[in-house]
């Protein structure tokens, strides 16, 4: 009989067998793995881009960008520490970006909706009553609505601004009736340093002239009566042996007060006649100027309306 045959296995070939053997498994298991591994990979990439992103914007001013910067390294796709410093670095930025309110609002005062806004060129967003985050510096903002004249304005925020309110008036565009041949053409702008129009003035030359008849009839009333009535003691006191002169100089200082009393009310009578009579038809009542002017030297000037 044949005895059994001894086989003896040396350390490397018992590694070599071993790799040949577990050489499967391992290539399945990279295989499976690789995909989550290139995922994390990308992930960390993009966590690391905007956690450097976030800082340098932040610093150059643009506080808009590196909030949404903050946001993606904030999140829970980044590591731990990552976040903490993102987060603590976000919280700053909110509180220094400022946040605008617009009110548009037509020439007579109403709120206007659908009206879209540009800020610096960038594409246009539709105001929807909520603030804007804006980023602190001037800015060129222009705004928008069908039937209105765009309006563009330059705009100064501060850092730290929140929910100012902004008011903003959009002039309409002018329409004409079928007839007219500018339909849609823009208003002319207005002349704010245009002065008005002077007034209409009328001639006061009649009433003045009255005027002065009243005011002499005054006057000659007061001192003719004064006179006669001075007479009319000297009189008593030598009464009855007064010379028939000195009585006919009494009478007659009393006639012309009289006649001076008379002149004077007709001379009132004669210019409330021609005012009265010098009324403004009844159509342009409303808008009516000023009917008499006084002009007294290149610069003053007195105006009644009766």
């Amino acid at each position: 009989m044949s005895r059994p045959r001894r086989v003896t296995l040396s350390p490397r070939s018992g590694q070599r067998r071993c790799a040949w053997l577990l050489a499967p498994t391992l290539s399945l298991a990279l295989a499976s793995a690789s995909p989550h591994a290139a995922r994390a990979s990308d992930s960390l990439d993009v966590c690391l881009s905007a956690y450097e992103e976030g800082q340098r914007l932040r610093h150059a001013g643009d506080l808009v960008g590196a909030a949404d910067q903050l946001l993606v390294c904030g999140g829970p796709a980044c590591p731990v520490r990552m976040q903490g410093d993102c987060q603590r670095w976000l919280d700053a930025v909110e509180r220094a970006t400022p946040a605008i309110v617009f009110r548009v609002r037509d020439g007579a005062g109403a709120l206007l909706t659908n009206v879209t806004v540009t800020i610096d060129g960038a594409e246009a967003r539709r105001l929807d009553g909520r603030a804007l985050p804006m980023n602190p510096g001037e800015h060129v903002i222009v705004f928008e609505r069908a039937g209105f004249r765009p309006l563009s304005t330059p705009v100064f925020v501060m850092e730290g601004e929140k929910l100012e309110p902004r008011e903003v008036t959009l002039q309409p565009l002018v329409t004409l009736d079928s007839s007219g041949d500018t339909e849609g053409a823009l208003p002319e702008p207005l002349d704010v340093d245009r002065p008005p129009p002077p007034p209409e003035a009328r001639s006061l030359g009649w009433p003045l002239a009255f005027g002065g008849v009243a005011l002499a009839g005054a006057v000659g009333f007061v001192f003719f009566g004064v006179r006669a009535k001075s007479g009319e003691t000297n009189l008593e006191e030598c009464t009855p042996n007064c010379t028939q002169a000195r009585v006919d100089s009494v009478k007659q200082d009393y006639l012309w007060s009289n006649v001076s009393l008379a002149v004077g009310l007709s001379g009132l009578v004669g210019a409330g006649l021609f005012l009265w009579l010098d009324q403004p038809s009844a159509t342009g009542m409303a808008g009516a100027t000023p009917r008499h002017a006084l002009q007294l030297g290149p610069t003053t000037r007195y105006e009644v309306r009766f």
